[in-house]
């Protein structure tokens, strides 16, 4: 702010003679508002994580809508541009009901170690084909002659007499090699079988390999996904939901990784509180009495007048000092009154009384301008009765 008045001027000056803008800076403002920049860059990161993981590709294996390597969305798409509808269902039920009865129906089943005996039978009762992807040592479950043994996942020769495997010819079947009892007919070196022995439809077991978008392109494994899940119009893709046991509780769900990781969590976080922490230091003694330098006090004091808006305490404070230093230079008494004072001054300085009463105790200033003018009143006022 300026002397007179004219405009709101906002540099002050310091001790060291540099300005400093009385109007909040932007590192200030900056400072004062951290903790909701932080909230707000935080529920920024976060939405862009769940839009990123919303968008990012599956990574369930065989899932019907992933496009990566282990996702099925090639074969789907084969499939349909075959004029085969393909329903991907996802339930906790043991049978798809649409699926019950339904001789025009196959039905792929993605994680058959999920089924439990009952749940199979329910699905091999049906009319509708079953397809086993990869049930791996689960197969001795199931009501089927086989027993599974590891082996390699390379390209065989179908070497029976499936007609499906017989037109796709030589294929990637999977790793897993079933070895049966020979009342089901076995494709590709065991990695194939198909059983008609059932009450239902046909069951077959099948390898992962073929429908897996990394594998679809080799060799014959377009033409053998094709083969087996487009002999009928319709495929239910089939992915059964983990059941849990009643007396499994929530923790007993989570993988054996999860707890060891947040147990490194949470020591990370102490860890990290603890190095952050404000501390306080040992006790420091200091000989009394300490000494404030008065530029320090003053500094202090105005501040606090600046932040609670103080001008009326603040203008008191200067006309008290002034009227002490006036007193003293004056050779007047210490208590003597403001009307003694004001005539000795003007009587000192050659001013009119009226304008010296108005500057050692007239009305409190009612912004900082006017607070400003009469600290240079003040002080004007001083020099001309010490030059004197």
């Amino acid at each position: 702010m300026t002397a007179d008045g004219s405009g709101p001027a906002t540099p002050t000056d310091t001790p060291n003679g540099s300005s400093q803008p009385v109007a909040e800076t932007l590192r200030a403002r900056l400072r004062r508002h951290r903790a909701l920049l932080i909230i707000a860059a935080l529920v920024v990161v976060t939405a862009l994580a769940l839009a990123w993981w919303s968008t990012r590709p599956s990574s369930e294996r065989l899932d019907p809508e992933g496009t990566g390597q282990d996702g099925s969305r090639a074969v789907v798409r084969l499939l349909q541009d075959h004029g085969v509808e393909v329903e991907p269902m996802t339930s906790t039920e043991p049978v798809p009901r649409t699926a019950n009865n339904d001789a025009t129906t196959t039905v792929v089943v993605t994680i058959p170690g999920r089924l439990d005996e009952d749940e199979f039978h329910a699905l091999a009762g049906s009319e509708a084909t079953l397809v086993l992807v990869d049930p791996g040592p689960a197969v001795d479950q199931f009501d089927l002659p086989l027993s599974a043994a590891d082996g390699t996942s390379r390209v065989v020769e179908p070497d029976c007499a499936v007609p499906a495997a017989e037109r796709a010819g030589p294929a990637r079947a999977g790793a897993t090699q079933y070895e049966s009892d020979g009342s089901v007919q076995s494709c590709y070196d065991g990695r194939m079988v198909r059983s008609d022995a059932g009450s239902g439809g046909p069951t077959v077991v099948l390898g992962a390999d073929p429908l897996l978008n990394q594998h679809l392109d080799d060799d014959g494994n377009a033409a053998l996904a094709l083969g087996l899940l487009g002999e009928h119009p319709r495929v239910v893709w089939y992915t059964p939901e983990l059941q849990a046991d009643g007396d499994e509780g929530l923790v007993d769900l989570l993988p054996s990784w999860v707890i060891p990781v947040t147990l490194q969590l949470f020591v990370a976080a102490a860890a990290a509180a603890i190095w952050r922490a404000r501390r306080l230091g040992p006790v420091v003694t200091e000989s009394l009495p300490v000494v404030v330098r008065s530029t320090e006090t003053a500094e202090g004091r105005a501040r606090l007048y600046r932040r609670g808006h103080a001008r009326d305490h603040a203008a008191a404070v200067l006309r008290a000092a002034s009227s002490d230093r006036l007193r003293t230079a004056l050779r007047l008494p210490h208590g003597a009154d403001t009307t003694v004072l004001v005539s000795a001054v003007a009587e000192r300085s050659g001013r009119d009384p009226s304008d010296v009463a108005a500057t050692l105790a007239g009305t409190a200033p009612t912004d900082d301008a006017a607070l400003v003018r009469l600290a240079d009143q003040l002080d004007a006022l001083e020099r001309e009765v010490h030059q004197l």
